[in-house]
């Protein structure tokens, strides 16, 4: 008797987790939808620009990184951070 009431919970415990499973997803996207959902998800090329000071490419809406100029005006010293990075450099040696 006791046998028969573990083979059962047995077998009842086996076929829920076979059901769970073997489960079927019912709105399945098919091949051209799930296509036309990830053709969007490609990723895109830098925008770079000229800079209209140096000529040099940037990145849009940035400053430029070589003459720190942002729309024709200054808004970066870099003669003034380089000056202050080789002063630090000279301090900790």
């Amino acid at each position: 008797m006791l046998l028969r009431q573990i083979l059962t919970g047995l077998f009842f415990f086996i076929k829920i987790g076979y059901t769970l499973l073997t489960m079927v997803n019912r709105m399945r996207h098919n091949r051209s939808q799930r296509g036309s959902t990830r053709s969007h998800h490609a990723l895109k090329g830098l925008a770079l620009t000229k800079c209209s000071e140096c000529n040099s490419a940037i990145m849009r809406h940035q400053a430029c990184t070589n003459c720190g100029k942002y729309r024709g005006k200054t808004v970066v010293e870099l003669k003034s951070k380089t000056k202050s990075k080789s002063s630090k450099k000279v301090e900790t040696k």
